[in-house]
């Protein structure tokens, strides 16, 4: 004799709240948090496989400042392009 039980909607319950915790709510993107997570993660496995490998960080300087007058739905777009286009590039 067995019991079945559906775990369905906790599932997507823990899937949403890690999604909130390491994505940015309004734009989607991950976040600093996930940032540092996978930079350990990659630190980690170079360190195992005596491997090398390189981390490019852009900062854009004032980037508030210079988008203050522009839509923000503007400014999501932009900042979901650039994500889109350096994503690639870490494979």
């Amino acid at each position: 004799m067995g019991i079945a039980q559906d775990i369905t909607e906790r599932k997507q319950t823990s899937q949403q709240i890690e999604k909130m915790a390491t994505h940015d709510e309004l734009t989607g993107l991950p976040n600093r948090y996930l940032l540092q997570d996978r930079i350990m993660q990659m630190l980690a496995r170079y360190q195992r496989s005596k491997e090398s490998g390189a981390i490019l960080l852009l900062d854009l300087d004032h980037f508030k400042k210079s988008t203050t007058h522009l839509d923000i739905q503007l400014v999501i777009c932009y900042l979901r392009k650039w994500h889109s286009d350096l994503l690639p590039l870490s494979a």
